[in-house]
């Protein structure tokens, strides 16, 4: 199975986008830069319309709307390990073995944060570039 995003033929995929069809990809991913600000309900805003809207879009938008919900699910899984590394780091603490797993889990948020940041700022150029993601499934860019 292929990572590489193929497109039924059609007009809208052979065409540039118009801007309406790149004003809500465009939309999510700023609600997705704007979760720094907002303490993530402005990223969960996003995520659910890009559920919603995932099945409704042209090819060009679906591409963008798999990118946006997978960007998620990893950012989330991600996050859950970095808590779980400072959570078992507490206890182990008392022999001083704690402490090199707080700052693993420091350094896992803070290039998780960097890679959402940057995966949300390809995604965006992507859109306003015209052209549809093309590995909508993959891990990194």
């Amino acid at each position: 199975m292929s990572d590489t995003y193929q497109a039924p033929p059609g007009p809208s995929v052979l065409s540039p986008a118009t801007s309406d069809e790149r004003t809500l990809p465009a939309v999510i991913y700023g609600l997705y830069l704007g979760g720094f600000l907002t303490g993530g309900m402005s990223t969960l805003a996003g995520l659910i319309m890009a559920y919603v809207l995932r099945d409704e879009g042209t090819p060009f938008q679906q591409t963008h709307y798999e990118f946006q919900i997978r960007t998620i699910w990893i950012l989330i899984v991600s996050v859950v390990a970095a808590i779980g590394l400072a959570i078992v780091g507490i206890p182990l603490s008392i022999i001083l073995v704690g402490i090199l797993f707080w700052i693993a889990s420091g350094l896992v948020f803070s290039l998780v944060g960097l890679w959402f940041v940057v995966r949300c700022a390809v995604g965006l150029a992507r859109v306003l570039q015209d052209r549809p993601y093309p590995h909508p499934w993959s891990w990194f860019l």
